[in-house]
């Protein structure tokens, strides 16, 4: 075989490998473990591939394992600052990387001082995951496929430019291999991470990368980059974490004991091969394809049209495969230019309109009591300690403690903002130098809390820490033990953005229907705001392809978390429309979570009739209708207030502002397919005629 042909082969079988690392000298555990929360070490940026693996595996491995396993992102030299940090912690099995073929194979040869020995200082315990690479584009550039892109490269090649995450990166090495096999010197611009490089790759500073599919993905269905080449079958065995002849290529777990004290080969009787069987239970026994990079090679292959469930589920997959919604983040960002290529998609010009507001940046933030370092997230609106934090001794809320320990209430669906009551409210109003707040759900875990009194944040700084440490701490507020808190962050300036569209009526005279929805959240959120954003999209398809006769306004806010920004924002600039539009329909939280009972918001008894009558058509149960003159949650507290006509569809979970909402357990597509076509239909009549 030529060498071209050899080396294109290679390129299309060029995959990124993850899987899960533990420090080599970890010894064989009882029965005890895990009894504290884990680490993963997830060593590249937030929104990287390897994140977006990371933070789909670690919420299953979680609730198998029963303690919380607390993604870290550590990013630098190409992983090897991540994975550094693991190889020289205690070998004790609770911190373990998130290791790829770079981290443990490329960057060995790449580098003339390594900073590990990735054969000898781990012990390699499960293949979480093969990612294929897609050479993308930017839209604009003239070519739509391998062919016609090597054509336009040989020609254009003194003037092109080729992103990738970082030097020595497997996207960098794929892209230098298609280059080599095509015989064209393009200069490599490289980033700090990916998603840096796909802004550029979107915005046409550069023309072309190889990235893996789960971060391809978003900017594929947008149609904000374009797919030239990729290959969905698995690729060959690559695991190269072992110099060893014998298991070279075996794309497999293995279970090798470090320790000294036994001789190489000696099997880890303990910690690996729980984690391997949790691992197997979370996503069944072997290695597997990630589920989002299934979902890219559906999205290259399949009709822009497809059926109802495998629209919504696209949807879903897409923005949860973003990474973490925080308002005004990069994540958010490039959610809202993937959502204007949605609605574009459907032949409706949407935008993006911004708003100011002085985003968190929280740095690393703990509690340290007793020896134990318990890392969690400062509460948003509330004062911040500075990087040193506070000391003094722990105690009970409203006592004279200088460190106070609570507890928060978990959401419910009838009780809107109750976890923001009781504790949090007396929390805000106290003396102590800082406050640890336990937040409680259905199930241990951090459970975030919204920051209402964002712009004018009160109280003293406040940490959330998972309650899986509810006990324990309790115990140390008893004994008065000394701590230290650092809740810190940073207000940077900024701006986050709304998504707005309009499909225009036959009658300009008839009042508009706005249909809107929360787009930003804590987390990946997947069925918090997924769910939502999929019926919004699906009502606007459905009107875009009727003749409605009233203009139909479409709204999708950032800044939810934040005391409902976005919202106020899109009202500022548009005084008359809470009270003119003649309804508003807002597809709020949880709308298609598995096995949970639903809500109806309504602000009349006619908007509530019609409602109840849309779901039943789908043979939807209505499990309660809010009293007439309460205040419903989230942006419709805002219509309520300003006297809007409305109906706001809400629903429960599990896993409200935790890190479990995540795709695909969080969400019933079949389920939300019916909430989608009930409403999208019910919207129709609304746009069609008076109710």
């Amino acid at each position: 075989m030529a060498a071209g042909s050899i080396r294109a082969q290679a390129f299309t079988r060029a995959n990124l490998v993850a899987g899960i690392m533990l420090t080599a000298t970890c010894p064989a555990l009882g029965q005890t473990w895990p009894a504290r929360p884990m680490t993963m070490v997830v060593p590249f940026a937030a929104g990287s591939s390897s994140d977006i693996v990371g933070r789909i595996v670690a919420p299953r491995l979680s609730e198998l394992l029963g303690q919380q396993v607390v993604v870290e992102n550590i990013g630098g030299a190409g992983g090897m600052t991540g994975a550094n940090r693991v190889a020289k912690a205690a070998p004790d099995g609770y911190q373990f990387v998130l290791g790829t073929g770079g981290t443990h194979a490329t960057n060995q040869t790449l580098y003339r001082n390594p900073q590990y020995n990735a054969a000898t200082d781990f012990a390699p315990v499960a293949l979480i995951v093969e990612q294929s690479i897609v050479l993308v584009a930017r839209k604009d550039l003239p070519v739509s496929n391998l062919q016609e892109f090597g054509a336009y490269a040989k020609s254009n090649q003194g003037k092109m430019q080729y992103g990738s995450p970082g030097a020595g990166s497997a996207p960098h090495l794929s892209c230098a291999l298609l280059n080599a096999t095509l015989a064209i010197n393009v200069t490599h611009v490289p980033y700090r991470g990916g998603p840096p490089a796909i802004q550029d790759l979107i915005a046409g500073r550069i023309d072309y990368a190889c990235f893996s599919g789960t971060v391809a993905i978003p900017q594929i269905e947008s149609q904000t980059l374009k797919a030239l080449h990729a290959r969905a079958d698995r690729a060959e065995a690559a695991w190269r974490c072992r110099r060893d002849n014998e298991h070279a290529g075996r794309a497999r777990a293995i279970e090798r004991d470090r320790h000294r004290s036994r001789r190489p080969g000696t099997p880890v009787t303990g910690l690996p091969r729980q984690v391997r069987r949790e691992r197997d239970r979370t996503m069944g026994s072997g290695h597997q394809v990630c589920w989002a990079e299934r979902g890219l090679m559906t999205s290259i292959q399949l009709p822009a049209v497809g059926t109802l469930e495998q629209r919504l589920g696209s949807v879903v997959a897409a923005y949860d495969g973003q990474g973490i919604h925080r308002a005004g983040t990069d994540v958010d960002h490039r959610s809202a230019e993937w959502l204007v290529g949605c609605a574009r998609h459907l032949g409706v010009d949407a935008t993006l309109e911004p708003f100011a507001l002085n985003r968190i940046d929280p740095h690393p933030s703990f509690l340290r009591v007793a020896g134990r370092r318990i890392d969690g997230v400062p509460l948003f609106d509330a004062a911040f300690t500075g990087t040193d934090g506070v000391r003094g001794r722990l105690g009970a809320l409203g006592s004279d403690a200088d460190i106070a320990v609570a507890e928060t209430e978990p959401f419910t669906l009838m009780e809107p903002q109750k976890e923001q009551r009781n504790a949090v409210a007396a929390a805000r109003r106290s003396r102590h130098k800082a406050v640890i707040l336990l937040t409680r759900g259905n199930k241990p875990g951090l459970f975030l809390l919204n920051a209402p009194s964002f712009r004018t944040p009160c109280g003293p700084p406040m940490l959330q820490v998972s309650s899986a440490e509810s006990e324990w701490l309790k115990e140390q507020a008893a004994a008065h033990a000394e701590a230290t808190v650092v809740a810190a962050a940073m207000r940077t300036a900024a701006q986050a953005f709304n998504v707005t569209a309009k499909i225009a009526g036959s009658n300009t005279g008839l009042p508009p229907l706005v249909i809107m929805t929360p787009r930003s959240g804590w987390w990946h959120c997947a069925s918090e705001r997924g769910g939502g954003i999929a019926c919004w999209l699906e009502a606007m398809r459905t009107i875009a392809g009727a003749r409605p006769e009233r203009d139909c306004l479409f709204v999708a806010c950032s800044g939810h978390e934040l005391g409902f920004l976005g919202i106020e924002a899109y009202l500022d600039s548009r005084p008359d429309l809470i009270k003119h539009a003649y309804r508003w329909v807002h597809f709020g939280a949880n709308i298609g979570a598995p096995r949970q009972p639903n809500l109806i918001h309504a602000s009349d008894n006619e908007t509530e009739r019609w409602a109840v009558a849309a779901m039943r058509k789908e043979g939807l149960t209505v499990g309660a209708t809010a009293a007439r003159g309460s205040v419903p949650r989230g942006e419709a507290g805002t219509l309520h207030r300003g006297g809007a006509r409305y109906v706001a569809l809400v629903c429960g979970t599990d896993v409200f502002h935790h890190a479990a909402d995540q795709w695909p357990g969080a969400v019933d597509v079949a389920l939300l397919g019916r909430y989608a076509r009930a409403f999208a239909n019910g919207a129709l009549q609304l746009a069609s005629r008076t109710i």
